[in-house]
């Protein structure tokens, strides 16, 4: 078939299979009736287009005001008990295939080639930012410090409310924070867990800080099982690769929004009555994105760890809610337990 004479809905229906499928080009060929030299010219244009098209449509939006940002924390609050929280991140690698004269720059820690996803998440399985390309190499911290999101952060070209009040009791002005694991840094406006041996308190605090964060962990994982692409390795020059995996990050809101409930199947379900959680199917799946590489960094500012003692602190009393013992199968102290 002709180039000049496949229709735009050719191309389109044609990389709509490409990106769930993964398919090849050559298995796309007895489908659709193209050359795989033909599919290979056009796969990438339609992926910028989808791009420029639901970016138009602010299909991915980051938040550009304190207001936005504390629309996002309300969210975060109310369905996942965490005051104060804007977003949760994390990173995962995608395989490509090794670009010439490149050496080990791609070359991540689980011995494959490949570029980072860096994504933060609303209370609402959405991706707010997405951000595709960094190196595999930079895979333990590297990716927080070299992202831009986290450039403007730094550069203070990204307004985060200002400190407030946690809802209750007398723990200071508290900063709005992101909800990361142990691959990203600690600091002021990004909690992770702690680590080693745990006290009741610590561990109440990971366990509520892990609800939050679980989103994200939610939003790759339907993302890679509704988009097979990101589970094979892209033949694809680095920066092509990441235009076609940011494509999957606009199509996954989209469709969110379009069609929630047929979309949004096999994610994890929690059951506070029961204090259960029950995993998404996803996470059964064969085939896992690989993980960022825990970082090194462990010097953490002072200020940053007397945020994460006093959320650590708020959880375990004021901002206790009643379930969270029973989770953990911890005894539940004397003090009151409202329900935030």
């Amino acid at each position: 078939m002709r180039d000049d004479v496949i229709t735009v809905h050719q191309k389109l229906s044609t990389t709509l299979r490409f990106l769930p499928t993964g398919q090849s080009y050559e298995g796309l060929k007895f489908l659709t009736r193209i050359a795989p030299q033909t599919i290979g010219q056009f796969i990438l244009p339609t992926c910028n287009a989808i791009i420029s098209v639901l970016n138009k449509k602010k299909i991915i939006e980051t938040p550009t005001s304190k207001d936005e940002w504390k629309e996002l924390s309300t969210s975060f609050k109310r369905k996942w008990n965490f005051p104060h929280c804007i977003g949760a991140v994390d990173g995962k690698h995608f395989n490509i295939k090794k670009p010439a004269y490149s050496g080990s720059y791609y070359y991540n820690y689980k011995k494959t080639f490949s570029i980072v996803l860096f994504g933060i998440a609303n209370a609402n399985y959405e991706f707010i930012y997405a951000e595709a390309g960094a190196n595999g190499r930079a895979s333990d911290g590297g990716v927080q410090s070299n992202s831009k999101f986290f450039e403007q952060l730094e550069n203070d070209d990204i307004t985060f409310p200002d400190p407030e009040d946690l809802p209750v009791g007398n723990y200071g002005k508290m900063p709005y924070v992101m909800e990361g694991d142990d691959a990203f840094a600690l600091s002021e406006n990004l909690m992770k867990p702690f680590t080693g041996q745990l006290t009741d308190e610590q561990r109440i605090y990971c366990s509520r800080l892990s609800r939050a964060r679980r989103i994200i962990e939610n939003c790759f994982g339907i993302l890679a099982s509704r988009f097979r692409i990101l589970f094979t390795t892209i033949n694809l020059a680095p920066e092509k690769a990441a235009r076609i995996t940011l494509a999957c990050c606009y199509l996954h809101n989209y469709i969110l929004k379009k069609n929630r409930q047929l979309y949004f199947q096999g994610a994890d379900i929690e059951n506070i009555d029961t204090a259960t959680v029950q995993e998404g199917s996803w996470r059964s799946d064969p085939q896992q994105l690989v993980p960022l590489q825990p970082t090194q960094k462990r010097n953490s500012t002072t200020c940053a760890e007397q945020v994460r003692n006093k959320f650590c602190q708020y959880f375990y009393t004021d901002g206790a809610v009643p379930w969270q013992w029973k989770m953990l199968g911890l005894q539940q102290p004397s003090a009151r337990v409202e329900q935030q």
